[in-house]
């Protein structure tokens, strides 16, 4: 396989971890105060997306000495930066590729771009989108456990790496003080038919990928998790480094339509015994009874 490497070489890092701490309101701030409506997730290639409500607000490649940050023309980001009151980023900064958007960025503009006005006008564009329930859903779990020192969700869509497809949420489950183990999360609502089995293949299939690859996993979440450590993405009570070991669990999280969802894990336990309700399948349900 090629090595899946969702962290930042030494150099961009260096250089992020200053470009965003800088002056009164820096970026990690904004991202631990939005109550976890956004994320900031690494990627390959000296790559991060920010992550509105689960939808990619923007991906930024980080360069040595620039930033190339590339947002959907849905999103209008032209416009959106048109907010900025100072206006420093002008509509012949911006470059059309297909359904997407680019400008760069100096080191020294990239606070000045992901500013809160331009931010909020983004993130405005994006609540007119709607995404699905699914996405929703997802996004609910992340906020719901953020802050959460004993099941950390490490990563979201992860892909890559010889990966094929991408899987919903990777968590890290506390096994000991500073030691983590690797949980796969397979997000499904209630009235999705793969349900009633093909979601066993998928979640397995990446449980036995990172398995079999589990040292190039390993090496990359622990230098993941170190990195959004350093620039502050987490809590100051969080370990500052961590260690993962070799075992790999996964569990189904299914929420919403819970009727169709009671019939389809009735059947998908049926055909395979080893994925059992309240064990590795999660279900969230929306019952009043027990509360009027």
């Amino acid at each position: 396989m090629s090595s899946i490497k969702r962290y930042f070489s030494e150099i961009q890092f260096r250089n992020l971890k200053n470009d965003i701490n800088k002056g009164a309101n820096p970026f990690p701030n904004t991202i631990q105060t939005s109550g976890g409506e956004l994320d900031l997730q690494i990627r390959q290639d000296n790559k991060f997306n920010i992550y509105y409500k689960g939808n990619s607000l923007a991906e930024v490649q980080a360069k040595i000495d620039s930033y190339k940050i590339r947002i959907h023309n849905k999103f209008d980001p032209i416009g959106c930066a048109d907010k900025d009151v100072k206006k420093r980023f002008p509509k012949h900064r911006f470059l059309k590729s297909g359904e997407y958007i680019t400008i760069s960025l100096g080191r020294d503009e990239f606070l000045k771009f992901f500013h809160k006005k331009i931010i909020k006008a983004l993130c405005s564009k994006i609540k007119a989108v709607n995404n699905g329930e699914e996405i929703a859903f997802e996004q609910s779990l992340m906020t719901d456990n953020l802050h959460c020192e004993d099941f950390i969700i490490i990563d979201r869509q992860v892909g890559g790496g010889g990966l094929k497809g991408f899987l919903d949420l990777l968590a890290l489950k506390k096994i000991e003080k500073g030691k983590y183990r690797f949980v796969v999360l397979e997000i499904k609502l209630g009235n999705n038919i793969e349900l009633k089995g093909k979601v066993v293949k998928q979640i397995e299939g990446y449980m036995d990928y990172i398995s079999k690859n589990i040292n190039s996993f390993q090496k990359c979440y622990e230098n993941n998790y170190k990195q959004k450590k350093e620039i502050g993405l987490f809590p100051e009570y969080f370990p500052n480094v961590i260690k993962i070991d070799k075992l790999v669990e996964g569990k189904i999280v299914v929420g919403l339509y819970s009727v169709l969802g009671d019939q389809y894990i009735d059947e998908l336990t049926k055909k395979y015994p080893g994925w059992m309700k309240d064990k590795n399948i999660i279900q969230f349900k929306n019952k009043l009874k027990s509360i009027i």
